[in-house]
């Protein structure tokens, strides 16, 4: 597994062994920085600016966050380098309201729970309408969140439409029952 949130180039740049890996005998899961974003850890200069310049201004980081660059970057990214990847979804426990205490630095913190799905279903569109513009043919896997209260099903019902090609847990309510539970829900949606 791979994350394009630690990288703040298009490409990568040095010698590497996913870069330069045989293709034919070798899989690369790729993850889209979510979590990158959700602890403020951004690499990218241009990127970490235009957050900080609105991260107490939650509706303008909301209405601006697609002039970020953030959202392109990890797409082409992925598209590039990887064989399975999680779609760019913006974590819930970014909220000041599910602060974890690494988030704290997170320029997303002062956006709502609604406000971060309907982020993260702005992306799926973007995902859904620009992938493999390039010569690869990335697989996607769209992203269940879940932090209690509720989250986990307005999550849902906002992303469970989008048509990749499976689902990845980014879970944090209720560990590994959790978990279970939303396995046991897609195999019941799906049946």
């Amino acid at each position: 597994m791979y994350s394009c949130g630690q990288f703040d180039n298009k490409q990568i740049r040095t010698r590497d062994i996913i870069a330069e890996r045989n293709r034919e005998n070798s899989i690369v899961i790729g993850d889209s920085g979510g979590f990158q974003l959700g602890t403020g850890a951004i690499t990218s200069k241009a990127e970490l600016t235009h957050l900080e310049r609105y991260k107490n201004k939650p509706v303008e980081q909301f209405n601006r966050w697609h002039e970020c660059g953030f959202r392109e970057r990890t797409l082409r990214w992925l598209d590039r380098y990887t064989d399975y990847a999680m779609t760019l979804d913006m974590v819930l426990w970014a909220a000041e309201t599910n602060a974890r205490p690494n988030a704290k630095k997170s320029q997303l913190r002062k956006l709502s729970v609604q406000q971060l799905i309907d982020l993260s279903v702005d992306n799926l569109r973007y995902f859904a309408d620009n992938r493999g513009q390039g010569k690869r043919n990335t697989k996607f896997l769209n992203v269940i969140q879940d932090t209690g209260n509720g989250s986990g099903e307005a999550w849902y019902k906002a992303v469970k439409d989008f048509e990749f090609e499976g689902f990845a847990l980014g879970n944090e309510h209720d560990g590994m029952m959790g978990s279970i539970r939303w396995l046991k829900r897609l195999l019941d949606d799906i049946i």
